[in-house]
């Protein structure tokens, strides 16, 4: 990544699994903000729509795998010896997981920092090579101004906009995939069914959501029938900021070091956006707090945000340890 100096100093004398990470939780904070004030303000719905047959769009429920298969497949289009191997990641991380806690964090906590890099049985050369090609898909995206034919034809298909009008949002929003809210709203958790309904209005037409409408409304539990209702008329979330989604995605990366033993400080995560700012436009990131302790403080309730939806979803991603 000769092209980034500042980044790559940032990179110099951390371990290849925390560079390999901030890449890939760091990069993309400014569109995922610009995509949920375009859903925000509906314009995503306005330029692509769906399908009118809310059954079947409500079956993208139960395919969070297959959806994001896709996803990642149209990506790294032409580059999928890189998808392979971040799959291996995820894979490494998810066995790992399987081990009782107290294994795991008597191995984890008996690593010396130099062993981080061979973390999980994989060797440095291993980690470079997927580092590598994490830059070249990160320069090659920076240098063009077009999007990839296969990703423009990947976008208007339902599948996708069911991925960027619900299930970006559940995760970055709530921690949480569509189907884990949509299990506790079916259960009767009525703040799960209003967090939903403000998503995604096609909810509504779930039997057991209407059941519970319906139960709501014969109790004469009418303020809570009302709340899921006027749910689907109001804006989704408030506006989203740049620097909320960059300290969200901050906390992912931070919970993750935390769970390798790994100390990557605020010091450390404002030196990474300021690198990649000054990177790409050659000043520093304008969008970070001035205040430290208001900038710790927005880096630490992320970490913990992700710490408890992280464990909460165990099928989903590994219930890393908080060492």
């Amino acid at each position: 990544m000769s092209a980034f100096p500042h980044t790559q100093q940032w990179c110099q004398g951390k371990p290849l699994i925390i560079r390999v990470l901030a890449k890939l939780s760091l990069a993309g904070s400014d569109d995922i903000c610009w995509g949920l004030n375009m859903l925000r303000e509906r314009k995503i719905h306005e330029k692509w729509s769906v399908p009118d047959d809310p059954e079947a769009w409500l079956k993208f429920y139960t395919r969070s795998h297959q959806i994001l298969g896709a996803v990642a497949k149209a990506r790294f289009h032409g580059d999928e010896g890189t998808l392979a191997m971040l799959g291996n990641v995820w894979a490494a991380f998810y066995q790992a997981s399987k081990l009782p806690q107290s294994v795991r964090e008597a191995y984890i906590q008996s690593l010396t920092q130099d062993q981080l890099n061979l973390l999980y049985w994989r060797s440095v050369e291993w980690w470079r090579k997927v580092e590598r090609r994490m830059d070249n898909n990160i320069l090659r995206e920076i240098g063009s101004d077009e999007l990839p034919e296969h990703l423009a034809a990947l976008i208007p298909t339902p599948m996708f906009q069911f991925f960027i009008r619900v299930w970006g949002p559940c995760f970055v929003l709530y921690g949480q995939r569509p189907s884990q809210l949509l299990r506790r709203a079916r259960n009767g958790d009525v703040q799960a069914a209003i967090d939903l309904v403000r998503i995604d209005r096609s909810v509504l037409f779930d039997p057991k959501i209407k059941m519970l409408m319906y139960k709501h409304g014969q109790r004469m539990d009418a303020g809570i029938q009302e709340q899921i209702a006027e749910a689907s008329t109001k804006p989704p979330y408030p506006p989203a900021k740049l620097w909320s989604m960059k300290a969200k995605d901050a906390g992912l990366l931070l919970h993750l070091a935390r769970a390798i033993k790994y100390r990557l400080t605020p010091k450390a995560i404002r030196g990474w956006f300021n690198a990649m700012a000054t990177d790409l436009t050659g000043k520093a990131d304008p969008d970070l707090p001035k205040d430290e302790a208001a900038f710790k403080k927005s880096l630490y309730r992320a970490r913990d945000f992700w710490a408890e939806a992280l464990d909460r979803d165990k099928r989903f991603l590994p219930n890393v340890p908080l060492i």
